[in-house]
């Protein structure tokens, strides 16, 4: 049985210190709370540290339609939030930019997983509910399912 099991994406917003190119539309992007556009239409709104570093709380809207909402350290993904892209929505906990800890994806071709992941993946106790609401419940290790419990 195949399961989807993983977002192994590294998550990060480059910062107006590293792009160089982009725009302060409002605010202090320096070091205070602002709107950051960069060159490609990514837009970033919230808190920044020193160097135009995203850091605290903060959304990122990108021109491919996904979006982040939540806690930014350096630059990354880190602590909780929500991101919403192509494959569907997570709400939970991330570290480094990946999906880390306790979270739910809900995905759009139907499927929820709840459970915990370790750098993008499914790690530890979880549970997959399919569209046809089949339920698989067990522990996963780095994506794998190494024990289950099927209703």
């Amino acid at each position: 049985m195949i399961l989807p099991c993983c977002f192994a994406g590294l998550l990060l917003l480059a910062s107006p210190a590293l792009a160089g190119q982009g725009q302060c539309i409002e605010g202090t992007c320096e070091n205070g709370s602002g709107t950051y556009v960069l060159p490609d239409g990514t837009q970033y709104t919230g808190e920044f540290k020193e160097h135009g570093v995203a850091h605290g709380y903060g959304k990122i809207v990108y021109p491919s339609g996904s979006r982040f909402e939540g806690v930014f350290n350096n630059d990354a993904y880190d602590g909780y939030g929500t991101y919403s892209y192509k494959e569907g929505t997570y709400v939970g906990e991330f570290q480094f930019g990946k999906f880390q800890g306790l979270g739910t994806h809900v995905y759009k071709k139907g499927g929820v997983y709840v459970g915990y992941w370790q750098a993008g993946k499914y790690h530890g106790k979880g549970t997959y509910v399919y569209p046809t609401g089949k339920t698989y419940i067990g522990e996963w290790d780095n994506g794998q399912v190494i024990k289950k419990d099927n209703k």
